[in-house]
């Protein structure tokens, strides 16, 4: 009814999956395939999942993980990772780049300029966030 509403749906069987996704969910997320997945991990990669797990659950770490959109009139819209400071200034780690259409770059060379409408994944302290939230508002 709303074209606007991002909607996730919870499927409980893998035969429901596509029905949601018909009825117009745009993510379907499976408790069982997730569980699945990182039970997996937890064999093959146990110190990346340690790291994971203490930098999304554990309150007491000094960094987070955080999403901006770069916004029309932004301070650094245009300018390359290199030359913003991001690193340097703010001691922020970009993870990836998501453009407008979606695509996701990870691990962004030092050369790639943000541009309006990209969403920026980066890590760090909340301090450093919000300032580089502040340059990106436009």
């Amino acid at each position: 009814m709303n074209p606007d509403i991002f909607i996730v749906a919870r499927a409980s069987r893998d035969s429901s999956k596509r029905t949601l996704e018909e009825a117009g969910a745009q993510k379907v997320i499976s408790p069982y395939d997730i569980g699945a997945r990182r039970m997996a991990h937890a064999i093959l990669r146990p110190t990346v999942i340690k790291f994971l797990e203490t930098a999304f659950n554990d309150a007491s770490t000094e960094f987070q993980f955080e999403e901006i959109r770069v916004r029309k009139g932004a301070k650094l819209a245009n300018v390359s990772l290199i030359d913003s400071g991001i690193r340097q200034e703010m001691n922020l780690i970009v993870i990836a780049i998501q453009d407008k259409k979606g695509k996701m770059m990870f691990n962004p060379e030092a050369d790639t300029k943000f541009v309006i409408g990209d969403t920026i994944v980066v890590m760090g302290s909340v301090k450093s966030i919000k300032q580089l939230e502040r340059l990106m508002q436009g």
